[in-house]
């Protein structure tokens, strides 16, 4: 055989094999030639270093789920931990942990290469480093990662499958929910703006307490604040809520009641969770999966049902009629009298919806589903108690045709700072008149660039 054919069939021997050859269901063991096995030491600990063990037969701590990440890359997670074989980080030599299962850390992805001799070389992805052994292993042995050397018979491997049978996570690669959709965090709802709340007159406006104290609950006949007691239903996962309870035809006298606003947790539904850089759930974006020892476990993804009635003031008749949420954990659907009126990601920020088509005369009906975890929930994740539910104001506003949207201000000053410029940029269907006023209500000026002299300036002193 010339040298270039056997060249030829030694790189055919050393091709990658394996996209088809493992069952993420399933377990297997990890061998040397001698016939020890990769053993995480039963421990649930994170940073476990990974030793060699004589095999035996019952022990889920020596047995591993492969899982394909494409590419030839593979993801092997412990069937005791549940924890992922990691290369510990660094482009150096050192033993392998195991670490928080996690398919996006390019620290647990190998490239696994079948050998002549049917065994296998696993190499880590991103250091190029090879797993194996110091030296001929014995019993207790670290596993390292170690330079890479396909020859070497401390780099060979040979992978059996394993008759323990474990409940392996199989991670999402796809879904049709909204709340685990990236591209999906609003339908029919309103673009953000400043949140305004109209009044009927300028003088009721400026006869409201929180005209002058922001802080003060708002007063206008506009405004009808829906906090209070709300109709609600928990439920552990999404495939056990009450798909129908929107319609106004659908019972809930049975169901309990709940504060609005206010986090479900904190009165007795599920139960508060505290992590802080760990993601409480499988990181696998944008899915929701429950992660191993986790809370979500037993709450794969809590569910809220909320529904209440309430009366529309008669006097709004004619008016564009808005639903404003200030605050939802973390993604929720609303129906108004049985129709679908849209959905909101964002735990934090204000959440509006035009409803003026759905509302009637009379008694309405609102209906709000509230998922806990949505992909959102990524973006969410900081050091704090992580809770479910509408945990801010809830209430209607009613609008003439002709209306505010949004507006900005703009403040310009002299370089002795003794004149200021306020500019105002108003989004609205209609001629609009900007006043300014001191803070004795006095007009100060009219326009959308009002000249101000000797401005009070504020400052942490004197804000």
């Amino acid at each position: 055989m010339s040298k270039f054919h056997s060249t030829f069939l030694a790189i055919l021997l050393a091709v990658p094999a394996f996209s088809q050859s493992f069952d993420p269901t399933k377990a297997y063991t990890i061998e040397t030639p001698e016939g020890l096995v990769l053993d995480n030491q039963g421990s649930v600990r994170t940073e476990t270093t990974i030793v060699l063990a004589r095999p035996e037969a019952d022990n889920p701590a020596q047995v591993w789920q492969i899982r394909p990440l494409g590419e030839n890359r593979f993801q092997l997670v412990n069937g005791y931990s549940f924890q992922g074989l990691d290369n510990a980080n660094g482009a150096t030599e050192h033993p392998v942990i195991q670490w928080t299962d996690d398919r996006n850390n390019t620290n647990q992805h190998w490239v696994f290469t079948r050998l002549k001799d049917g065994s296998c070389h696993l190499t880590s992805v991103p250091t190029g480093m090879a797993l194996g052994l110091r030296k001929a292993g014995a019993f207790g042995s670290e596993v390292w990662q170690v330079p890479d050397d396909p020859d070497s018979p401390l780099q060979r491997w040979i992978i059996k499958e394993s008759p323990l049978k474990i409940d392996f996570m199989i991670p999402k690669t796809s879904s049709k929910n909204d709340w685990e959709n990236e591209k999906v965090f609003a339908i029919n709802k309103e673009p953000g703006h400043p949140t305004l709340i109209p009044y009927a007159t300028e003088e009721e406006m400026v006869a409201d307490a929180a005209y002058e104290h922001p802080w003060e609950r708002t007063v206008s006949t506009r405004y009808l604040l829906l906090n209070g007691k709300w109709k609600f239903n928990w439920v552990k996962a999404p495939e056990e809520r009450p798909v129908n309870f929107f319609k106004p035809s659908y019972n809930v006298c049975d169901w309990s009641e709940i504060d609005v606003p206010s986090c479900w947790e904190m009165l007795g539904y599920g139960t508060p969770l505290y992590t802080n850089v760990t993601y409480p759930f499988l990181n696998n974006p944008p899915f929701i999966q429950a992660q191993r020892g986790y809370t979500m476990e037993k709450e794969p993804n809590p569910v809220g049902s909320y529904r209440r009635e309430f009366t529309l003031p008669a006097d709004w008749s004619g008016k564009e009629v808005y639903l404003h949420f200030d605050g939802v954990y973390s993604a929720f659907y609303v129906w108004v009298n049985g129709k679908k009126v849209g959905y909101s990601q964002g735990a934090n920020n204000d959440a509006e919806f035009n409803v003026t088509k759905y509302v009637k005369k009379g008694t309405n009906v609102v209906a709000v589903e509230v998922y806990k975890w949505s992909d959102g929930s990524y973006l969410e994740d900081q050091d704090m108690f992580r809770f479910g539910g509408i945990h801010r104001d809830v209430y209607l506003m009613a609008r003439p045709k002709a209306h505010v949207r949004d507006i900005r201000t703009e403040t310009e000053f002299n370089d002795d700072l003794s004149v200021a410029t306020l500019k105002t940029i108003v989004d609205a269907d209609a001629r609009v008149v900007v006043s300014l006023y001191d803070e004795e209500g006095r007009k100060v000026g009219e326009g959308a660039s009002i000249r101000v002299q000797s401005p009070n300036l504020w400052s942490a002193e004197k804000p």
